[in-house]
């Protein structure tokens, strides 16, 4: 179900939104991701994305980035560790 439905059915009951994002899967992540422009960018569209939907079904209401981090599954072995994942 996406967060447009969601919203939609439950909008009345919600005094805010807390989104929350990864920008790779721990499974099918590369070094090379830590620092690429393009993986880096995503957390911006993500959060565009999701001000969009929710200016859309519930105007005004109060949004958080309530959690973010690098590699979603607990982190990516060897990587999400290091210092790269300062870059994220």
């Amino acid at each position: 179900m996406g967060i447009k439905k969601i919203l939609f059915c439950v909008t009345v009951v919600f005094v805010k939104f807390a989104s929350y994002s990864y920008y790779v899967r721990s499974q099918e992540c590369s070094l090379a991701q830590f620092y690429s422009p393009q993986v880096l960018d995503t957390l911006r569209q993500n959060i565009k994305d999701a001000n969009a939907v929710i200016g859309k079904t519930a105007p005004g209401l109060p949004t958080w980035l309530g959690e973010t981090s690098s590699a979603s599954g607990g982190g990516a072995e060897g990587i999400s560790d290091r210092f790269v994942a300062g870059f994220m």
